[in-house]
């Protein structure tokens, strides 16, 4: 929860704790639920994605295209999408926007990934309807 006492919107979107807070992302990540779905049901909806697989998926062109892109995440935009607008001045200074390399490559191995999340609002140097409309583009 907010200092405020309103509930946090991070349980409501998707995690990638880092992306927004840290110049440098850490190398894994944990997810911890308070409540989970029961042992009858079927399973809860968290789902995972291999950001290598999904890079060496690209086409050339798209992976040439995407080379240098900085895209900036940024919790204020994420949580906006979900109608959260109404932060205080303590909490806008805290979640200021933080660029980071849309692609990625492994210090050891070399394998390129890609370093998406539900924060990305803008890409470097581009008008923003066009960088969310690129991010977010289904193909």
């Amino acid at each position: 929860m907010f200092r405020t006492g309103r509930p946090s919107p991070n349980i409501l979107a998707g995690q990638s704790p880092v992306a927004f807070r840290c110049f440098v992302p850490s190398g894994s990540g944990a997810l911890f639920a308070a409540v989970g779905p029961s042992r009858a049901a079927s399973g809860g909806n968290t789902e995972f994605a291999d950001m290598r697989a999904a890079y060496d998926a690209l086409d050339e062109a798209t992976k040439a295209e995407i080379e240098d892109l900085v895209c900036g995440h940024s919790l204020i935009y994420s949580r906006s999408q979900l109608g959260f607008n109404q932060y205080t001045q303590e909490e806008l200074a805290t979640m200021a926007p933080v660029m980071q390399r849309l692609v990625r490559t492994h210090p050891v191995t070399g394998r390129k990934s890609l370093f998406l999340s539900a924060h990305i609002g803008t890409i470097s140097g581009w008008p923003q309807p066009e960088a969310l409309a690129f991010i977010r583009e289904p193909d």
